[in-house]
């Protein structure tokens, strides 16, 4: 169980719940089932009206955005999430309407995400450099930047400090499957060392996700480690058929946004040229 605050949609006071969760792909995700009811539960129209919300799991206290699941995302989801939580199907049953699935973004209580700003550029490129241990990936985003393919460019900031930051860039797929359909790669991801290990890095993908569905994405692509990216829901992309630029089988991962969102079996997935310019 958890304890969810929201703000009253009509008085603006606010209202807590306890409610039961399941947590799929790195996010904790809610029903509004209200053991049956023919209308959706209060705190699921106070999301609607303001999605910025207070989590407590346990002693930890973490900000959260929500966002409510569309028929087909909720759909996919709904069999995995009646193996955790099993008394949803007899709560849409007795309702006899589709029943909201909440998706929440958790990020420490003290941690403001947003996107960036013409002036973050130095702090960013700070971040990179002394998150690694060359300068590569402070240079990719500067060239990402410069190109006009920082689709997704987003902040972690903390005491008006920026202390993290990733980066969502289109890919291409060859051979074309849908030119309309957009796919990003995200890299790079950094986050300052004395802020490692708190959760910062974790609500960065987690929005950056969130970003490229706002987008209209179907996938999004990552080269990394599997242990860390397997738990936002990204699988071996070779799994699915897919090939990448690089020789990391194991590393290059894919994670559909959408129902059937990953190409076609076969296809290989190109980062965008500026990446192959840090091969030298």
């Amino acid at each position: 169980m958890l304890l969810l605050t929201t703000r009253g949609r009509r008085t603006g006071l606010p209202r807590t719940v306890a409610l039961a969760y399941a947590e799929l792909d790195g996010a904790l995700h809610l029903v509004g089932g209200d053991h049956g009811s023919d209308r959706d539960p209060g705190w699921v129209e106070n999301l609607r009206a303001e999605p910025e919300a207070v989590v407590e799991l346990g002693r930890r206290r973490l900000a959260a955005r929500a966002a409510l699941l569309g028929d087909a995302e909720r759909a996919v989801l709904w069999p995995r999430l009646a193996e955790r939580l099993p008394a949803i199907d007899l709560y849409r049953a007795r309702a006899g309407r589709p029943i909201p699935v909440v998706r929440l973004a958790l990020r420490p209580w003290d941690v403001v995400l947003r996107g960036e700003r013409p002036d973050d550029a130095d702090a960013i490129d700070a971040v990179h450099r002394t998150a690694f241990p060359t300068d590569d990936e402070a240079r990719l985003v500067r060239l990402l930047r410069a190109a006009g393919r920082a689709r997704v460019s987003l902040v972690a900031e903390r005491d008006g400090r920026v202390v993290g930051h990733v980066l969502l860039s289109p890919v291409t797929v060859d051979p074309a499957s849908d030119p309309r359909a957009l796919g990003l790669g995200l890299a790079p991801l950094a986050v300052l060392p004395a802020e490692q290990r708190r959760g910062v890095g974790a609500a960065l993908v987690q929005a950056g996700l969130e970003a490229c569905r706002a987008l209209g994405a179907r996938f999004v692509v990552v080269l990394g480690d599997p242990g860390y990216y397997g738990r936002f829901g990204f699988r071996r992309a070779a799994d699915a058929g897919l090939h990448g630029d690089y020789d990391a089988p194991d590393a290059f991962q894919a994670r559909a946004l959408v129902p059937d969102g990953l190409p076609r079996p076969g296809s290989r997935v190109r980062y965008a040229p500026e990446f192959a310019s840090l091969a030298g």
